[in-house]
């Protein structure tokens, strides 16, 4: 597979349903660069899965967000696509 590149300051945002791959494509590059609600529900609630914790990750998210464009750094972002 041809790995994908990036210009700095470049976001990219990787939507599906839960198991599709998003997390497995993005780790081809550093985990510096992956935001990730799934994660920080996980450091809020002790599970990924408490979208109670999804408040809390979306200002941890926003933060990290604006702290790497304002230093023009690439980064993915990795969510699931909501319910319908």
């Amino acid at each position: 597979m041809n790995r994908l590149t990036f210009k700095t300051g470049t976001m990219c945002t990787l939507i599906g349903p839960p198991g599709c791959g998003k997390s497995t494509f993005a780790a081809q590059w550093p985990e510096s660069w992956r935001v990730s609600l799934d994660f920080y529900r996980k450091l809020a609630a002790d599970t990924e899965t408490d979208q109670s914790a999804t408040p809390v990750a979306v200002q941890i998210q926003d933060l990290l967000l604006d702290a790497r464009l304002a230093r023009g750094l690439t980064f993915s972002e990795l969510t699931d696509r909501p319910d319908s």
